[in-house]
């Protein structure tokens, strides 16, 4: 384990440096090569800039709700705050075929029909973002489905009551996030940038 050198590993030499006010001059104590090996290990700086961690993406949308609540830039902070880099952003008012293929897992549960007649209803918020582990990330920013029971600091838990107009939709796992991007967005929509601060966020 590396330590600061004691006293004792100090030694008197090499040279006499003169007191510009005193006038007298005093011996200089010089490191031996332990210590000064031990003072280098103690004190090493480490690179500023290091390797960026592997990009993951993942589809936000702020439905309706969140639009007609003018909620949409408090909510955004929350993924930018994060440190998560935009990467794609459009506001649509979505058709009817799209809800249907972004819902189609649900196609045939009794609550379906609600979730394409609400997603529809209004002008919708899509997002793509990045970042390590984004589509984790995002989710756990979000909080439980349920508005009510979702725990106070994240989204929902702060700004919402309901099931249903829970105010945000995420990707659940990365393969379904390939999936909803490529429904929502075309390749060509997406931007690739680097940030500024990429470095310092990890």
């Amino acid at each position: 384990m590396n330590r600061i050198p004691a006293t004792g590993e100090l030694r008197r030499g090499g040279s006499l440096a003169r007191n510009p006010r005193s006038g007298k001059s005093n011996r200089v104590d010089v490191l031996t090569p332990s210590a000064h090996h031990n003072l280098e290990q103690n004190f090493r700086v480490f690179p500023l800039h290091r390797e960026i961690s592997p990009m993951q993406q993942t589809l936000i949308l702020l439905k309706p709700d969140a639009v007609q609540r003018r909620l949409v830039g408090a909510i955004t902070g929350r993924f930018e705050s994060k440190g998560l880099r935009l990467a794609g952003l459009k506001l649509v008012h979505t058709p009817r075929d799209l809800a249907e293929k972004h819902y189609a897992v649900h196609k045939g549960k009794p609550f379906y029909e609600s979730l394409l007649t609400f997603l529809t209803s209004g002008p919708t918020v899509a997002m793509v973002w990045e970042g390590r582990e984004a589509v984790a990330v995002c989710r756990n920013l979000m909080g439980m489905t349920d508005g009510g029971k979702a725990a106070p600091g994240t989204i929902r838990g702060d700004l919402a009551l309901s099931v249903q107009n829970n105010l945000v939709h995420g990707s659940d796992s990365p393969e379904n996030a390939a999936i909803e991007i490529a429904l929502w967005f075309k390749s060509e929509e997406l931007v690739k940038y680097t940030i500024t601060d990429a470095s310092w966020v990890g």
